[in-house]
């Protein structure tokens, strides 16, 4: 139940600048280098720091990574973008490093937990290997099944490489 109210409060809070703002977040990238070009030889940070925030608030992060390389040109905004990109995904990354195993039990329980790991480690591999032909499934798994002529010579792996033989 706890899960429950977590997920709900959760989507409460993600939702909650959608009700605010609306359609003022959906900005072009010509809004965008407009705006960005109002903070002079400081856009690029500003920039940075938008791509970075996206991480807490919906920032349209394609407007500003193309208003990076409107205003920087392809190469130079092109790593701007890279650089904010990467900052916001390592900040994500450390977050969770940081605040770690004890919090999200705290959050939620040992039990859902382990429910949601055994979830996670079904799911995860199971949808970034459908992309492949999902070699990784089970022979029984019924999607390697389904998806068998989809996959073709990728779902017959040999069996020194197959994990399930």
């Amino acid at each position: 139940m706890r899960l429950l109210w977590l997920f709900l409060g959760l989507a409460l809070v993600f939702l909650m600048p959608f009700f605010l703002w609306g359609g003022r977040l959906e900005i072009s990238p010509q809004v965008a280098a407009e705006w960005l070009q109002n903070y002079g030889g400081w856009a690029w940070a500003v920039g940075l720091l938008l791509l970075a925030g996206d991480l807490f608030l919906p920032i349209p992060a394609t407007a500003v990574l193309a208003a990076l390389g409107f205003l920087y040109g392809p190469v130079v905004g092109g790593l701007l973008g890279a650089v904010g990109s990467v900052t916001s995904g390592l900040l994500g990354y450390g977050l969770c490093r940081a605040l770690g195993p004890t919090t999200a039990v705290r959050l939620i329980g040992e039990r859902d937990l382990e429910r949601g790991h055994v979830c996670l480690r079904v799911l995860v591999p199971g949808s970034s290997s459908c992309h492949a032909g999902c070699p990784c499934f089970p022979r029984s798994f019924p999607a390697r099944r389904d998806l068998s002529g989809c996959g073709g010579p990728c779902l017959s792996l040999p069996s020194f490489a197959d994990p399930y033989r």
